[in-house]
């Protein structure tokens, strides 16, 4: 066994030993531990995907040093150690590096949509094909992580005799059938040394890079006294472990559905999520109780910039403790630990009506504090999403209503055989009347769609599917394939199981756990017809043989392999044959390195120095050279806008990318009539960059709202013409798509737009909004905040909505109730209200019969005297899984006809505009069946083929470029 391989599992078999969490993270950063050091075995679950980098050592820890050593005073000293008063922690704080980081957070997560979206690492993910959002660098000055062990590695350069050493030398123990090393111990500074028989030596337990090389040393001088001609070469340090505790509780769950492709989170066998994270390569382990632990590092460096850059994406999977009921009060020990009535095993122990280990909370009181007092448990957070996925699934019938086989996620692969089965023109042209719309169709929607045609061995369909390169990607062929192979995987883990059984010794309970709960969970999976069969086996390969060496090069350089390793499992690719746009792919991702000669290869080792050099030789995409963005020169930058394939690219990116030979790039290819097909929402946010960049305003995410009292006007003459000089020649491609855009909300309408302060951040993403619904639906529009006011203009064109937003300022209170009383007192009907709020409402609106109250009474009274009107609410909340204080009331109320779309208050994003027009396009039954007939005669008169082919024609013309297709950071 490779002796780094050793140190690594260490830390390994201390996370499959864990119980809890707490002494999870305990032993993950003490690995000094006696009992670790003793029991060493490689475990395969921390295998590091990118240990192929360095063949010389087969270990995962084996990497480059990160630093020189560095000279410290030695003494030939060696002390007993009293393995019982070791203390627990110590910590060192790192040097604040905020203001030096800036980079995010690597590459999306699929070739145009392998997201968790992702689902991923853009990262991630939800199952929405969200677009692209680089989350600004955040602060993180009060939260600094501190080291808690290092490993080194030194060379002795000579054989040594182990039972000779652990004779004559004192703190040391060697047991070779256990361990083929001798275990020695010091305390000053208090670590621990595996010294190996050919010389090699490794250092655990040290909390600073110094404190290890003395330590190192001391080994070193003790093994020198015993006789033997050691010398001191080779140090390098290997792995530096850290932890922080951001004080909040994370949605794991939430987390690991997003950015799957980084993470696995199996909470039946180790509490914590496993982040693998790509630049720099990080695993993190992150806890429900906002604990995270980071190893791999070579310098602390990177144990701070990996932090920095996890930091947003907790923010965003933050976990509010709701005290809206007294049944939720529960009194726990320490963080985790209370009386709970459900039964099964999960995150919380405890006894109490049913005794077992239940995730829920009861209504009981049990003991509190981690000694003393009482805390406010956790409630089940559920977002609308969430809710939606208890919705009966006994009525299902794609004649009647076809929506719900891709939105509601409880349907199941027998379903949708099902529905294929009977309807399949209808159940296609509800597929992509949905994905026309822009509506978020789930990953497993798509994949069971996929897999339901190979189960009824629609081998053309399936074909034709797979031709959608958008839709259908790594991520849902991975997902099809392994519902269809869980019958086999079932059998071999009943096998294995019945062979346990019937051993001699008795197993593990943990393991036989194991084992029955991967066949449950398996036995959801599995259909009732279909496996993954040679034929299956054979459409795959030859789908793989059609994938881009652009496409294999993404993959290469920015996904994590580990997908594709599954894959070939099943399917038991060719590496040449069924790769034959890139015949080392395979190889590659089980760890052979690329050719040197490569793209891949030479990129690889990209640094601040070599960056400008590399864009001479090679086209690289850009979404691999953020990192270095800041040492892009300007003739970099040209040659990455001249040789980008889409103009596309170049606006998505142009933040970063901008210069004045951009600029002249940019409107040349425009006026050469080069098509722009970004997402409506996408254009919408650059045009508003753009024409903030000319305004002389600020682009950042501060706060917008107070601004000067020159801002509320807006010149004619831009303040600096001279920037984005093609912002004039794109305004008209996004007025035609504006122009196209038909939302079938019920007349008349009313947009009412909060104006409050505490919309500052995101005042301008609300006034464009609003604005453009009012353009689009030709709707009524106001704004309030303590009161109502009128806009400063009736915006009719896009220019129009770009300048509202500039000049519209939020200030004062929240009277949600105060947009709705001019059509109160008029008895004016309206038949769809559109609220666009963060639903802070903390002021009641005032009647002209003197009547005052909340917005929710008011609209109320409203249906019962005036209309019962339509409501849909644009809400922006704290995160993902916020309900919206108002939503809230009128969902307990159960009020038909109220719908709710949501934004990130900090972060709102504008590419998220196609969604919100496909939610409200959708929305109607009328609507919806009215776009899905045609498409339906469509199918039944043309043949499948002809119609898939020419929707694939529509998305290669209007897809967007792979590099931004991939993004998986969250959009919000």
């Amino acid at each position: 066994m490779n002796f780094l391989s050793l140190v690594f599992t260490s830390v390994s078999d201390t996370i499959h030993r864990s119980d809890t969490e707490e002494s999870s993270e305990k032993r993950l950063i003490c690995p000094s531990n006696k009992n670790q050091l003793v029991q060493m075995e490689f475990s395969p679950a921390f295998h590091d995907p990118h240990s192929h980098q360095n063949e010389q050592h087969a270990s995962p820890m084996s990497l480059p040093p990160s630093a020189a050593p560095r000279s410290v005073a030695l003494k030939e000293e060696a002390y007993a150690v009293n393995m019982d008063t070791m203390p627990t922690s110590t910590t060192q704080h790192y040097p604040s590096a905020a203001s030096k980081i800036t980079t995010t957070m690597g590459p999306p997560a699929s070739v145009s949509s392998y997201n968790i979206n992702s689902v991923a690492p853009a990262t991630p993910y939800s199952a929405a094909a969200a677009t692209p959002f680089t989350p600004r660098p955040a602060d993180v000055s009060h939260l600094q992580p501190s080291l808690q062990n290092i490993v080194s590695t030194v060379n002795l350069g000579c054989q040594l005799d182990l039972k000779r050493i652990a004779l004559q030398a004192r703190n040391a123990e060697y047991n070779p059938k256990r361990f083929a090393a001798v275990i020695m111990r010091i305390r000053n500074p208090r670590t621990t040394a595996l010294i190996f028989g050919s010389g090699k030596m490794v250092c655990t337990g040290a909390k600073s890079e110094e404190a290890s090389l003395q330590a190192a040393r001391r080994y070193a001088r003790v093994i020198q006294k015993l006789g033997f001609p050691a010398k001191f070469k080779d140090f390098k340090i290997q792995n530096m472990v850290g932890s922080v505790d951001v004080k909040f509780p994370i949605r794991l769950e939430a987390l690991v559905l997003k950015h799957y492709q980084f993470c696995s989170y199996e909470p039946e066998l180790f509490p914590g999520l496993i982040y693998r994270m790509m630049h720099p390569k990080i695993v993190l382990l992150i806890f429900v109780s906002g604990k995270v632990v980071l190893t791999g590092a070579k310098v602390r460096r990177e144990i701070h910039e990996a932090f920095e850059r996890i930091y947003p994406i907790l923010k965003a999977y933050f976990q509010r403790i709701f005290r809206f009921d007294t049944q939720f009060l529960v009194r726990g020990r320490g963080t985790s630990r209370g009386r709970g009535g459900g039964r099964g095993r999960g995150g919380g122990r405890g006894r109490g009506g049913g005794r077992g280990r239940g995730r829920g909370r009861s209504t009981v009181t049990g003991r509190g504090g981690r000694r003393s007092g009482s805390r406010v448990a956790r409630s089940v957070a559920m977002d609308t999403e969430q809710q939606a996925n208890t919705t009966a699934l006994t009525n299902l019938d794609i004649n009647t209503d076809p929506k719900p086989y891709f939105v509601n996620p409880n349907v199941t692969l027998d379903h949708h055989i099902q529905a294929q089965t009977t309807n399949l023109s209808r159940y296609l042209a509800a597929f992509f009347s949905l994905e026309s719309n822009s509506v978020e169709i789930g990953q497993k929607a798509k994949a069971c769609a996929l897999a339901a045609a190979w189960c009824r061995h629609d081998h053309k369909l399936a074909n034709n599917l797979l031709r959608h390169r958008r839709l259908f990607t790594l991520t849902e062929v991975l997902k099809a394939v392994t519902m269809l192979d869980a019958g086999r995987q079932i059998r071999v883990y009943e096998k294995k199981l019945k062979r346990l059984e019937l051993s001699k010794t008795k197993p593990k309970v943990t393991k036989l756990g194991k084992i029955k709960n991967n066949i449950d969970n398996l036995n959801k999976l599995k259909p009732s017809s279909g496996s993954a069969s040679g034929a299956v086996a054979r459409h795959i390969r030859h789908w793989t043989r059609t994938l881009t060496k652009q496409e294999l090069e993404y993959f290469a350089l920015h996904m994590p392999t580990e997908p594709w390793k599954k894959l070939a499992d099943i399917v038991h690719f060719n590496p040449t044959k069924d790769f034959p746009a890139l015949p080392w792919f395979l190889s590659f991702c089980f760890g052979t390195p690329a050719p040197a000669d490569t793209m891949v290869a030479r990129c690889r080792d990209l640094t601040n120095e070599n960056v400008n050099d590399l864009l001479k030789e090679f086209a690289i995409p850009y979404s691999h050279l953020k990192q270095f963005k800041e040492k892009l020169t300007d003739e970099s930058k040209a040659r990455i806008a001249a040789k980008e394939d889409k103009l596309d690219t170049i606006l998505w990116y142009y933040e970063d990318l901008r210069c004045s030979a951009v600029d002249d790039i940019v409107l040349e290819r425009l006026r050469e009539g080069e098509k722009v097909t970004l997402p409506y929402g996408k254009l919408m946010e650059r045009l508003l960059l753009c024409r903030l960049l000319r305004e002389g305003e600020s682009t950042t995410g501060g706060r917008y709202g107070r601004r000067a009292a020159h801002s509320a006007t807006v010149n004619a003459t831009p303040a600096h013409p001279d920037l984005a000089k093609f912002y004039p020649d794109l305004i008209p491609v996004a007025q035609a798509q504006l122009e196209k855009i038909k939302l079938p909300l019920e007349s008349p309408v009313a947009v009412i737009g909060d104006a409050s302060g505490s919309m500052e951040v995101a005042i301008r993403t609300a006034t464009i909004l609003s604005s453009l619904l009012t353009a689009i639906c030709s709707a009524k529009l106001n704004f309030f905040n303590d009161k109502v006011f009128q806009p400063a203009f009736i915006p009719k064109t896009l220019e129009d909505v770009l300048s509202l937003a500039i000049v519209t300022r939020a200030d004062g209170s929240t009277a949600n109730a105060a947009g709705l009383v001019p059509y109160y007192d008029a008895k004016e009907v309206i038949k769809t209200f559109v609220m666009v709020t963060d639903e802070e409402e903390n002021a009641n609106g005032t009647t002209a019969d003197g009547a005052s109250s909340r917005f929710f009474e008011l609209f109320m009274k409203y249906r019962a005297e005036v209309y019962p009107a339509k409501l849909v609410f644009i809400s922006f909340l704290s995160h993902q899984h916020a309900q919206g204080q108002m939503y809230s009331q009128f969902k307990a109320a159960d009020v038909p006809d109220v719908l709710q779309f949501k934004f990130n208050r900090e972060r709102p994003d504008l590419t998220k505009i196609d969604n919100l027009i496909g939610l409200l396009s959708t929305g109607s039954t009328t609507s919806f069946d009215t776009n899905l007939e045609p498409l339906q005669v469509e199918f039944q008169e043309q043949g499948i083929e002809a119609v898939l082919t020419k929707l694939i024609g529509k998305q290669s013309e209007d897809g967007a470029p792979i590099d931004m297709g991939m993004d998986t950071t969250p959009a919000n």
